[in-house]
Protein backbone atom coordinates (compact mmCIF):
# COMPACT_ATOMS: atom_id res chain seq x y z
CA UNK A 1 0.00 0.00 0.00
CA UNK A 2 1.50 3.33 -0.99
CA UNK A 3 2.21 5.84 1.70
CA UNK A 4 0.82 9.33 1.58
CA UNK A 5 2.91 12.49 1.79
CA UNK A 6 1.48 13.36 5.22
CA UNK A 7 2.78 10.13 6.68
CA UNK A 8 6.31 10.94 5.51
CA UNK A 9 6.22 14.65 6.38
CA UNK A 10 8.85 15.50 8.96
CA UNK A 11 8.46 18.27 11.52
CA UNK A 12 11.53 20.48 11.07
CA UNK A 13 12.75 22.25 14.18
CA UNK A 14 13.25 25.86 13.18
CA UNK A 15 15.20 28.33 15.36
CA UNK A 16 11.85 29.67 16.58
CA UNK A 17 10.71 26.17 17.54
CA UNK A 18 14.02 25.56 19.27
CA UNK A 19 13.48 28.71 21.28
CA UNK A 20 10.01 27.55 22.28
CA UNK A 21 11.39 24.19 23.33
CA UNK A 22 14.05 25.87 25.46
CA UNK A 23 11.43 28.10 27.07
CA UNK A 24 9.26 25.04 27.84
CA UNK A 25 12.22 23.30 29.46
CA UNK A 26 13.06 26.47 31.36
CA UNK A 27 9.45 26.78 32.47
CA UNK A 28 9.46 23.19 33.71
CA UNK A 29 12.63 23.87 35.68
CA UNK A 30 11.36 27.10 37.22
CA UNK A 31 7.95 25.63 37.89
CA UNK A 32 9.49 23.25 40.37
CA UNK A 33 9.92 24.25 43.96
CA UNK A 34 13.41 25.58 44.63
CA UNK A 35 15.48 23.73 47.17
CA UNK A 36 15.64 26.79 49.42
CA UNK A 37 13.92 27.64 52.67
CA UNK A 38 11.39 30.46 52.77
CA UNK A 39 13.86 32.57 54.73
CA UNK A 40 16.63 31.99 52.19
CA UNK A 41 14.35 32.85 49.28
CA UNK A 42 13.20 36.06 50.95
CA UNK A 43 16.79 37.08 51.72
CA UNK A 44 17.90 36.48 48.11
CA UNK A 45 14.83 38.29 46.78
CA UNK A 46 15.52 41.32 48.99
CA UNK A 47 19.12 41.50 47.77
CA UNK A 48 18.08 41.25 44.12
CA UNK A 49 15.52 44.03 44.60
CA UNK A 50 17.73 46.43 46.57
CA UNK A 51 21.22 46.14 45.08
CA UNK A 52 22.23 48.95 42.75
CA UNK A 53 23.52 48.46 39.22
CA UNK A 54 27.15 48.79 40.32
CA UNK A 55 26.59 46.35 43.19
CA UNK A 56 24.93 43.81 40.91
CA UNK A 57 27.79 44.11 38.44
CA UNK A 58 30.18 43.30 41.27
CA UNK A 59 28.13 40.25 42.34
CA UNK A 60 29.54 36.86 41.41
CA UNK A 61 27.56 34.98 38.73
CA UNK A 62 25.66 38.14 37.72
CA UNK A 63 28.11 40.54 36.09
CA UNK A 64 27.48 43.42 33.73
CA UNK A 65 24.94 42.01 31.24
CA UNK A 66 22.67 40.28 33.75
CA UNK A 67 22.85 43.31 36.07
CA UNK A 68 21.72 45.68 33.34
CA UNK A 69 18.92 43.31 32.32
CA UNK A 70 17.71 43.01 35.93
CA UNK A 71 17.73 46.78 36.48
CA UNK A 72 15.82 47.25 33.22
CA UNK A 73 13.26 44.65 34.33
CA UNK A 74 12.86 46.37 37.70
CA UNK A 75 12.33 49.73 36.00
CA UNK A 76 9.75 48.38 33.56
CA UNK A 77 7.88 45.82 35.67
CA UNK A 78 8.64 46.76 39.25
CA UNK A 79 10.39 44.72 41.93
CA UNK A 80 10.56 40.95 41.78
CA UNK A 81 7.75 39.31 43.76
CA UNK A 82 9.38 35.87 43.76
CA UNK A 83 12.54 34.18 42.57
CA UNK A 84 10.54 32.58 39.76
CA UNK A 85 10.13 36.08 38.28
CA UNK A 86 13.79 35.88 37.26
CA UNK A 87 12.68 33.61 34.40
CA UNK A 88 11.53 36.77 32.63
CA UNK A 89 14.92 38.45 32.93
CA UNK A 90 17.44 37.92 30.16
CA UNK A 91 20.43 35.82 31.18
CA UNK A 92 18.98 34.21 34.31
CA UNK A 93 18.39 30.51 33.81
CA UNK A 94 18.94 27.03 35.19
CA UNK A 95 22.64 27.54 35.94
CA UNK A 96 21.94 30.60 38.09
CA UNK A 97 19.19 28.80 40.04
CA UNK A 98 21.46 25.80 40.59
CA UNK A 99 24.11 28.10 42.06
CA UNK A 100 21.55 29.73 44.35
CA UNK A 101 20.41 26.34 45.61
CA UNK A 102 23.98 25.22 46.18
CA UNK A 103 25.03 28.40 48.02
CA UNK A 104 21.75 29.10 49.79
CA UNK A 105 22.30 32.83 49.34
CA UNK A 106 23.13 35.51 46.80
CA UNK A 107 26.92 35.89 46.54
CA UNK A 108 28.31 38.95 48.35
CA UNK A 109 29.50 42.04 46.52
CA UNK A 110 33.13 41.60 45.53
CA UNK A 111 35.61 44.33 46.41
CA UNK A 112 36.82 46.30 43.43
CA UNK A 113 40.49 46.90 42.73
CA UNK A 114 41.54 44.27 45.29
CA UNK A 115 44.78 43.45 43.46
CA UNK A 116 46.30 46.85 44.15
CA UNK A 117 45.33 46.56 47.81
CA UNK A 118 47.01 43.15 48.00
CA UNK A 119 50.23 44.69 46.63
CA UNK A 120 50.13 47.40 49.30
CA UNK A 121 49.46 44.92 52.11
CA UNK A 122 52.43 42.78 51.10
CA UNK A 123 54.77 45.80 51.26
CA UNK A 124 53.48 47.42 54.45
CA UNK A 125 53.60 45.53 57.76
CA UNK A 126 50.34 44.89 59.58
CA UNK A 127 49.17 48.08 61.26
CA UNK A 128 51.62 50.28 59.35
CA UNK A 129 49.07 51.15 56.68
CA UNK A 130 47.00 53.34 58.98
CA UNK A 131 50.17 55.10 60.17
CA UNK A 132 50.93 56.47 56.71
CA UNK A 133 50.32 60.20 57.19
CA UNK A 134 52.10 61.54 54.10
CA UNK A 135 53.36 60.14 50.82
CA UNK A 136 55.41 61.22 47.82
CA UNK A 137 53.61 60.21 44.64
CA UNK A 138 55.92 59.87 41.61
CA UNK A 139 54.87 59.85 37.96
CA UNK A 140 57.54 58.71 35.49
CA UNK A 141 57.79 60.12 31.97
CA UNK A 142 60.17 59.61 29.10
CA UNK A 143 61.98 62.91 29.65
CA UNK A 144 60.32 64.14 32.84
CA UNK A 145 59.36 62.97 36.28
CA UNK A 146 56.80 64.67 38.51
CA UNK A 147 56.15 64.22 42.20
CA UNK A 148 53.55 65.33 44.72
CA UNK A 149 54.05 65.45 48.48
CA UNK A 150 50.63 65.14 50.09
CA UNK A 151 49.29 64.19 53.51
CA UNK A 152 46.32 62.05 54.54
CA UNK A 153 44.13 65.15 54.83
CA UNK A 154 44.81 65.88 51.13
CA UNK A 155 46.92 68.94 51.86
CA UNK A 156 49.43 69.30 49.02
CA UNK A 157 52.74 70.11 50.69
CA UNK A 158 54.96 70.20 47.57
CA UNK A 159 54.54 69.64 43.86
CA UNK A 160 57.29 69.62 41.26
CA UNK A 161 58.37 68.47 37.82
CA UNK A 162 61.98 67.50 37.03
CA UNK A 163 63.61 67.05 33.62
CA UNK A 164 65.53 63.80 33.16
CA UNK A 165 67.89 63.61 30.19
CA UNK A 166 68.04 60.29 28.39
CA UNK A 167 71.70 59.40 27.66
CA UNK A 168 72.80 59.15 24.02
CA UNK A 169 74.11 56.58 23.34
CA UNK A 170 71.98 54.95 26.00
CA UNK A 171 73.86 53.87 29.11
CA UNK A 172 72.09 53.21 32.44
CA UNK A 173 75.33 53.94 34.31
CA UNK A 174 75.21 57.53 33.05
CA UNK A 175 71.52 57.78 33.95
CA UNK A 176 72.01 56.71 37.56
CA UNK A 177 73.49 60.01 38.89
CA UNK A 178 70.45 61.88 37.55
CA UNK A 179 68.09 59.50 39.35
CA UNK A 180 70.16 59.79 42.53
CA UNK A 181 69.93 63.59 42.34
CA UNK A 182 66.18 63.32 41.84
CA UNK A 183 65.84 61.00 44.85
CA UNK A 184 67.93 63.33 47.03
CA UNK A 185 65.61 66.23 46.18
CA UNK A 186 62.49 64.46 47.46
CA UNK A 187 61.08 65.39 50.89
CA UNK A 188 60.80 62.86 53.70
CA UNK A 189 57.55 60.87 53.72
CA UNK A 190 56.05 57.73 55.23
CA UNK A 191 55.85 56.00 51.84
CA UNK A 192 56.75 56.52 48.19
CA UNK A 193 54.12 55.63 45.60
CA UNK A 194 55.66 55.00 42.16
CA UNK A 195 53.72 54.68 38.92
CA UNK A 196 54.03 51.16 37.50
CA UNK A 197 55.44 50.91 33.98
CA UNK A 198 54.44 47.33 33.14
CA UNK A 199 51.11 48.58 31.76
CA UNK A 200 52.99 50.12 28.83
CA UNK A 201 53.69 46.74 27.24
CA UNK A 202 50.98 46.36 24.59
CA UNK A 203 50.54 45.30 21.01
CA UNK A 204 53.12 47.89 19.88
CA UNK A 205 55.72 46.60 22.36
CA UNK A 206 58.20 45.63 19.63
CA UNK A 207 58.45 49.16 18.22
CA UNK A 208 58.40 50.78 21.66
CA UNK A 209 60.74 48.34 23.37
CA UNK A 210 63.69 50.78 23.79
CA UNK A 211 61.47 53.37 25.47
CA UNK A 212 59.66 50.81 27.63
CA UNK A 213 63.02 49.45 28.80
CA UNK A 214 64.19 52.97 29.68
CA UNK A 215 61.09 53.62 31.79
CA UNK A 216 61.40 50.27 33.53
CA UNK A 217 65.05 51.04 34.31
CA UNK A 218 64.07 54.40 35.83
CA UNK A 219 61.34 52.68 37.85
CA UNK A 220 63.79 50.03 39.09
CA UNK A 221 66.37 52.65 40.09
CA UNK A 222 63.76 54.55 42.10
CA UNK A 223 62.76 51.39 43.96
CA UNK A 224 66.43 50.67 44.74
CA UNK A 225 67.46 54.20 45.77
CA UNK A 226 64.40 55.36 47.71
CA UNK A 227 63.91 54.34 51.35
CA UNK A 228 61.22 51.77 52.07
CA UNK A 229 58.35 51.41 51.67
CA UNK A 230 58.16 51.95 47.89
CA UNK A 231 54.76 51.01 46.52
CA UNK A 232 54.21 50.32 42.79
CA UNK A 233 50.86 51.79 41.80
CA UNK A 234 48.86 50.67 38.78
CA UNK A 235 47.76 53.70 36.69
CA UNK A 236 44.68 51.73 35.60
CA UNK A 237 43.39 52.07 39.16
CA UNK A 238 43.78 55.86 39.05
CA UNK A 239 41.96 55.97 35.72
CA UNK A 240 39.07 53.98 37.15
CA UNK A 241 38.74 56.05 40.32
CA UNK A 242 38.43 59.30 38.38
CA UNK A 243 36.60 57.81 35.35
CA UNK A 244 39.29 58.99 32.96
CA UNK A 245 38.60 58.13 29.30
CA UNK A 246 40.63 55.76 27.18
CA UNK A 247 42.99 57.03 24.52
CA UNK A 248 46.25 58.76 25.35
CA UNK A 249 45.28 62.26 24.20
CA UNK A 250 41.81 62.19 25.77
CA UNK A 251 43.12 60.80 29.04
CA UNK A 252 45.86 63.43 29.24
CA UNK A 253 43.48 66.32 28.58
CA UNK A 254 40.90 64.93 30.98
CA UNK A 255 43.47 64.56 33.78
CA UNK A 256 44.68 68.15 33.35
CA UNK A 257 41.13 69.54 33.25
CA UNK A 258 40.15 67.52 36.29
CA UNK A 259 43.09 68.76 38.34
CA UNK A 260 42.37 72.34 37.31
CA UNK A 261 38.78 71.90 38.46
CA UNK A 262 39.93 70.53 41.83
CA UNK A 263 41.62 73.76 42.84
CA UNK A 264 39.52 76.21 40.83
CA UNK A 265 39.32 79.43 42.85
CA UNK A 266 41.25 77.48 45.53
CA UNK A 267 38.04 76.39 47.27
CA UNK A 268 38.21 73.33 49.55
CA UNK A 269 35.28 71.59 47.86
CA UNK A 270 34.79 67.81 48.15
CA UNK A 271 36.61 65.94 45.43
CA UNK A 272 33.58 63.98 44.30
CA UNK A 273 31.60 67.20 43.69
CA UNK A 274 34.42 68.61 41.58
CA UNK A 275 34.64 65.36 39.62
CA UNK A 276 30.90 65.36 38.99
CA UNK A 277 31.05 68.95 37.71
CA UNK A 278 34.04 68.10 35.54
CA UNK A 279 32.35 65.10 33.96
CA UNK A 280 29.19 67.09 33.24
CA UNK A 281 31.21 69.79 31.48
CA UNK A 282 33.27 67.39 29.37
CA UNK A 283 31.18 65.98 26.54
CA UNK A 284 32.54 62.76 25.13
CA UNK A 285 35.01 62.16 27.97
CA UNK A 286 33.07 59.38 29.64
CA UNK A 287 34.64 56.64 31.74
CA UNK A 288 35.52 53.48 29.90
CA UNK A 289 36.54 49.91 30.59
CA UNK A 290 39.24 50.38 27.97
CA UNK A 291 42.04 51.99 29.97
CA UNK A 292 44.96 53.60 28.14
CA UNK A 293 48.08 51.41 27.77
CA UNK A 294 50.29 53.66 25.69
CA UNK A 295 53.68 55.24 26.19
CA UNK A 296 54.12 58.94 26.87
CA UNK A 297 54.14 61.33 23.95
CA UNK A 298 57.20 63.21 22.79
CA UNK A 299 59.26 60.38 21.33
CA UNK A 300 61.36 61.72 18.50
CA UNK A 301 60.56 60.45 15.04
CA UNK A 302 56.83 60.22 15.73
CA UNK A 303 56.95 56.52 16.55
CA UNK A 304 54.18 56.83 19.11
CA UNK A 305 50.80 57.90 17.84
CA UNK A 306 47.49 57.20 19.54
CA UNK A 307 47.28 54.87 22.49
CA UNK A 308 46.93 51.14 22.38
CA UNK A 309 43.85 50.34 24.41
CA UNK A 310 43.38 47.54 26.88
CA UNK A 311 40.39 45.60 25.63
CA UNK A 312 40.05 43.32 28.60
CA UNK A 313 36.38 42.44 28.69
CA UNK A 314 36.06 41.69 32.39
CA UNK A 315 37.00 45.15 33.62
CA UNK A 316 34.08 47.09 34.94
CA UNK A 317 32.90 50.15 33.09
CA UNK A 318 33.32 53.10 35.42
CA UNK A 319 31.39 56.26 34.58
CA UNK A 320 31.56 58.26 37.81
CA UNK A 321 34.02 58.82 40.64
CA UNK A 322 33.18 56.81 43.77
CA UNK A 323 30.71 58.45 46.14
CA UNK A 324 32.89 57.63 49.16
CA UNK A 325 35.67 59.91 47.87
CA UNK A 326 34.71 62.61 50.38
CA UNK A 327 38.06 64.22 51.21
CA UNK A 328 38.88 67.82 50.30
CA UNK A 329 41.98 69.00 48.53
CA UNK A 330 43.98 72.04 49.63
CA UNK A 331 46.78 73.51 47.52
CA UNK A 332 48.79 76.66 48.31
CA UNK A 333 48.51 79.50 45.83
CA UNK A 334 52.19 79.29 44.89
CA UNK A 335 51.78 75.66 43.82
CA UNK A 336 48.73 76.52 41.74
CA UNK A 337 50.76 79.23 40.02
CA UNK A 338 53.60 76.77 39.47
CA UNK A 339 51.20 74.31 37.82
CA UNK A 340 49.69 76.98 35.59
CA UNK A 341 53.13 78.11 34.39
CA UNK A 342 54.28 74.58 33.50
CA UNK A 343 54.15 73.79 29.78
CA UNK A 344 53.71 70.05 30.32
CA UNK A 345 51.00 69.66 32.92
CA UNK A 346 50.02 66.03 32.43
CA UNK A 347 52.87 64.59 34.53
CA UNK A 348 52.00 66.88 37.44
CA UNK A 349 48.32 66.01 37.06
CA UNK A 350 49.01 62.28 37.02
CA UNK A 351 51.17 62.42 40.15
CA UNK A 352 48.47 64.31 42.07
CA UNK A 353 45.61 62.05 40.96
CA UNK A 354 47.72 59.00 41.79
CA UNK A 355 48.24 60.31 45.33
CA UNK A 356 44.52 60.94 45.80
CA UNK A 357 43.70 57.47 44.43
CA UNK A 358 46.17 55.92 46.89
CA UNK A 359 44.57 57.56 49.93
CA UNK A 360 41.13 56.67 48.61
CA UNK A 361 42.24 53.03 48.47
CA UNK A 362 43.75 52.79 51.95
CA UNK A 363 40.72 54.52 53.50
CA UNK A 364 38.61 51.69 52.10
CA UNK A 365 40.85 49.05 53.68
Amino acid sequence: MPYTYDEFRFCSVTPANKGLERNREKGKRLGRTLNLTEKQQQSILTELNTRSLEQLKATKYIGKNKAEALIQHRDQHGLLSSLQDLSGVRGFGKAFYDRLEKAGELPPITQKFSRQMEVIKTLLPEGALQKVDSIVSIDIGLQNAAWTHIDRDCQVLAWKQVHITRPKPYNPAILRPQIQKFVDSLPAADAHVIEMQSHRVGKHAAALLPFVIHLRIVESMLHCLLPSPCIPFDPHYTSKVFALPSGHTKKKKAAISLVESLFQENKPNPIEEECENFLKEQSGLQGSKDIVRNLVEGVEGGIINESAEDTSGDEENVGHPPAELDCSIRIPEELISYFELCKKKDDLSDSLLQALAFFHLIKQA
